[in-house]
C-alpha cells in the first residue's frame, strides 16, 4: 500500500516546511509573490482610462509601479547572488526577473507607442 495525503495535509506539511526553511527560500517565495503583485498591478492599472488631456493620474500611477519595478528586479538580483552562493536553484528567481522584464519592455512598447 502507498501512502496518499489529502490536500489539506500537504498545505499542513507545506506550512511547517516553511517554518523551517532557510532563510533563502522564505526570501524566494516573497520575492515571487511580489512578482505576482507587481503582475496584477500592471493589469489593474491597464485598465485605467484616461478621459483627461494631461493624465497625471495615469501618469503618477505608472512611476509609481516603475519605481516599485526597479526595487524589485534590484532585490531579485541581490536574491539571485544570495541563492548562488548557497548553490542552489536559480530558477524560480530566474523567473521572477524575466517576468518583470518582459512586462516591462511590454509597457514601455506600449507607452512609447502612445506618447500623448
Amino acid at each position: 500500500m502507498g501512502r496518499s495525503l489529502s490536500g489539506a495535509a500537504l498545505r499542513v506539511r507545506w506550512l511547517r516546511g516553511f517554518d523551517e526553511a532557510s532563510p533563502t527560500r522564505r526570501w524566494t517565495i516573497l520575492f515571487l509573490a511580489a512578482c505576482s503583485a507587481m503582475a496584477v498591478g500592471a493589469v489593474a492599472a491597464w485598465q485605467i482610462t484616461c478621459d483627461r488631456d494631461p493624465c497625471t493620474g495615469v501618469r503618477v500611477l505608472w512611476s509609481a509601479w516603475t519605481t516599485a519595478l526597479i526595487v524589485v528586479l534590484v532585490s531579485g538580483a541581490l536574491l539571485r547572488d544570495r541563492v548562488r552562493a548557497e548553490a542552489r536553484s536559480l530558477r524560480w528567481v530566474h523567473i521572477g526577473i524575466v517576468a518583470m522584464l518582459l512586462i516591462a519592455l511590454w509597457l514601455a512598447g506600449y507607452w512609447l507607442g502612445h506618447a500623448r
